[in-house]
């Protein structure tokens, strides 16, 4: 099944971040695994102002229910302030 992910980071500043970014998605029918978003987006779709779109082929995990977004602080530009996800 596909899901497309849109976001926009926000356009304050500092919102950007150089973090790995992950992301679970809990459905009614099971969870996908975590998924590391850092390989389907480019390194500058998470700096401030920008909206950025994907599509992840998942199994079909029925209504989703949650979204789970995490990141790490192994880079020195860490924070991530989003608009929507």
């Amino acid at each position: 099944m596909k899901y497309k992910i849109t976001f926009q980071t926000s356009n304050k500043s500092g919102a950007g971040t150089d973090a790995n970014i992950y992301l679970k998605l809990n459905g009614s029918i099971r969870s996908s695994e975590t998924i590391h978003l850092n390989k389907y987006f480019d390194k500058t779709d998470f700096e401030a102002g920008t909206t950025s779109n994907t599509t992840l082929e998942l199994s079909e995990l029925g209504d989703i229910t949650k979204l789970e977004i995490r990141q790490d602080t192994k880079s020195f530009a860490f924070d991530w302030v989003n608009d929507f996800f």
